[in-house]
């Protein structure tokens, strides 16, 4: 069987570990879909939003965000 694979962006000002649990949870909710996940935890300033934009732009796909 051929998986389909997405990009998932996690992002938390703390360390990411509440957000992983809740994208693993709604990723098994879909069978045949896999993940490549960029986890962007203690995310504080201006300067780390700009980087996560740009990844965002060369790597689309959904994004997951706790504050």
């Amino acid at each position: 069987m051929n998986n389909k694979i997405i990009n998932i962006h996690l992002i938390s000002d703390s360390t990411g570990e509440t957000l992983s649990s809740v994208a693993r949870a709604a990723l098994s909710q879909f069978e045949g879909v896999e993940s490549k996940d960029f986890v962007w935890p203690l995310v504080r300033t201006k300067s780390q939003i700009e980087k996560i934009i740009d990844s965002i732009s060369q790597n689309p796909g959904i994004v997951m965000y706790t504050i």
